[in-house]
């Protein structure tokens, strides 16, 4: 099987097996021609290999409580992992809207200028998560 065609799904559950949120990772090649030389660090033919956070969600319930926060850095310490596995030099996000685009700047993901495409070099989410 082709691994670029495979999504990993994370469930995050309370004690009671109830579904706090979600989120599900995959591996993509990323055009890096006009990015910034950080962006581009490690690419090769203007490509560089990613790892893009394509689906997250809470509960109803559990939002608004600090779980996004939570299960983003979930996601990218589950994206550093793979990194460390493989040659994955960025994390992807695409936002679904402008709020959330200032959501996942906050821990240092960069937008490509206009789009709602956020990207991060792994050594840049190695420090994101170390704070």
């Amino acid at each position: 099987m082709n691994n670029r065609s495979m999504v990993g799904t994370h469930v995050c559950l309370t004690e009671a097996s109830d579904i706090v949120g979600f989120f599900a990772l995959k591996t993509i090649i990323v055009s890096t021609e006009g990015m910034s030389s950080r962006l581009r660090a490690g690419s090769m033919d203007g490509q560089s290999t990613a790892i893009l956070l394509c689906q997250m969600g809470i509960a109803k319930p559990w939002q608004d409580l600090g779980h996004g926060k939570r299960l983003l850095r979930l996601a990218m310490t589950e994206a550093l992992e793979a990194h460390r596995r493989s040659p994955v030099q960025l994390f992807v996000v695409d936002a679904e809207n402008e709020d959330l685009v200032r959501f996942y700047e906050k821990p240092g993901l960069q937008r490509i200028p206009n789009s709602l495409r956020l990207l991060a070099p792994m050594k840049a989410l190695e420090k994101a998560l170390s704070n």
